[in-house]
């Protein structure tokens, strides 16, 4: 991955985020750091719990209220961790932009999917109703939604999952965000359509030239999409790098294991290697590495040092004593 420049659209430096109070906090991200630049796709991958929802969020000013964060969120020479709560209406949407994992529950059941791409144009834009609904149906349109002169009065159980997929990233790319903050975005999604919806993130980042921060369980999906990759544990990176390098040449021992659980037509196999236990629990996080507890590979120091990021060329970085 590129190290920070003054081209760099986001840079996220030393991003920790902790929950409960002062006495009984409980830390969800620590230390996170990596830039993004315009025009270019990070992905970013790890398990169920590993805090790539909670660093979305942070970069949306979303964090729950009992959330206490540091570091510095800088988007396009705006530290983000400085804005009051009327700036980040002229950001967020505009500028920064998120589709989020779970169509169904983040779309209003009881507001058809017109008056809410509308409302977007509305409070953004200052768009007249008669022009929002008209910007509505274009941009249904644009995301591939057949009959976008009805479906705009439609409901969000009148859709199908790819179709309420579609009207997000429609509602995402209504103010045409310089950043485009893509969480599972194909989620319960069956492959056919999971394919339609990447090739439109694809071409839509094409035509606007955004940035795209894309997360994702599934290295699949990260190894078609992205230019660069972030790979976390536990709250924390452990891996950061050019894309193809990562993928080509896998440093830490967790990359490593989430890389031979993939399926291959080349190499088949009765039984997929595994990475044995869990992720832990972050109210009782290990000493030293957070991954040494499951790790096969890990020496006496992994459970007592503290494991930094390190350079082991010029792009890429791991967090292990063996890289």
């Amino acid at each position: 991955m590129r190290p920070a420049t003054e081209h760099a659209l986001l840079e996220v430096s030393a991003l920790s985020v902790t929950l409960g109070s002062k006495t009984s906090a409980t830390t969800i991200l620590k230390e996170v750091s990596f830039t993004l630049e315009r025009g270019r796709t990070l992905g970013i991958v790890g398990e169920s719990g590993c805090g790539k929802s909670m660093t979305a969020l942070a970069l949306m000013g979303l964090l729950p209220e009992e959330a206490t964060m540091s570091g510095r969120l800088v988007f396009d020479g705006m530290d983000l961790t400085t804005l009051s709560t009327r700036q980040w209406q002229t950001v967020r949407g505009p500028r920064i932009a998120m589709i989020f994992q779970e169509p169904m529950t983040a779309l209003n059941p009881v507001m058809t999917v017109g008056r809410q791409l509308a409302e977007m144009l509305l409070v953004h834009e200052g768009a007249s109703s008669a022009r929002a609904r008209s910007h509505a149906i274009e941009l249904l349109e644009r995301v591939g939604i057949a009959d976008p002169h009805s479906r705009v009065d439609a409901y969000p159980h009148q859709l199908s999952g790819g179709m309420r997929q579609r009207v997000m990233i429609a509602m995402a790319l209504a103010c045409k965000p310089d950043l485009l903050i893509a969480d599972e975005p194909t989620t319960a999604l069956d492959v056919s359509i999971e394919a339609q919806i990447l090739d439109l993130l694809l071409e839509l980042q094409q035509q606007e030239g955004m940035a795209l921060l894309l997360i994702s369980h599934n290295l699949a999906v990260i190894s078609e999409m992205a230019d660069d990759m972030l790979v976390m544990y536990a709250g924390e990176v452990v891996e950061r790098g050019p894309l193809q390098q990562v993928l080509s040449q896998p440093r830490h021992p967790y990359t490593q294991g989430l890389m031979a659980s993939i399926p291959s037509m080349k190499h088949a196999r009765k039984v997929l290697p595994t990475i044995a236990g869990t992720v832990p629990n972050l109210k009782s996080r290990p000493r030293g590495c957070a991954f040494a507890p499951r790790c096969e590979q890990a020496q006496e120091r992994c459970r007592t040092e503290t494991i930094a990021l390190r350079a082991v060329d010029a792009q890429h970085c791991v967090a292990c004593v063996l890289a």
